[in-house]
């Protein structure tokens, strides 16, 4: 169910004319889920997909701070590694519901964790 729904954001995400760079990018602990450009700005973005059928919470409920405060160390952590010099990133969520094999519902949320773009490259606090 999660490769259908990492499937799905991916073609949302192109649909809305957003230049996938990397899927499922391990960085520490922690996991990029999709790393994507949007015009000259990097998003780091996390998919969670449920399934209508057992599902007691939302998508987006599922985002709890342990997994917010996971993607920003995996995002400062991508910049680091990369030796990003400039950047103009935020993390991005897409919430993908299921309902028998199908998808039937996708919701992209732009800035969704708050992310300090300096603190990824060593010069700023959260």
């Amino acid at each position: 169910m999660g490769r259908l729904g990492e499937d799905a954001a991916v073609a949302h995400l192109q649909a809305r004319g957003l230049r996938v760079l990397r899927r499922n990018v391990h960085v520490g602990h922690g996991e990029i889920d999709i790393i994507a450009l949007d015009g000259d700005e990097l998003a780091f973005v996390e998919v969670r997909t449920l399934d209508r059928a057992t599902m007691l919470k939302t998508p987006e409920q599922s985002a709890n701070l342990y997994k917010q405060l996971q993607m920003q160390r995996a995002a400062r952590g991508f910049a680091r590694a990369c030796r990003l010099k400039v950047l103009t990133a935020r993390i991005d969520f897409v919430a993908v519901e299921v309902f028998e094999g199908r998808v039937v519902a996708i919701r992209h949320h732009q800035n969704a964790v708050s992310f300090n773009v300096t603190m990824a490259m060593g010069r700023g606090n959260d």
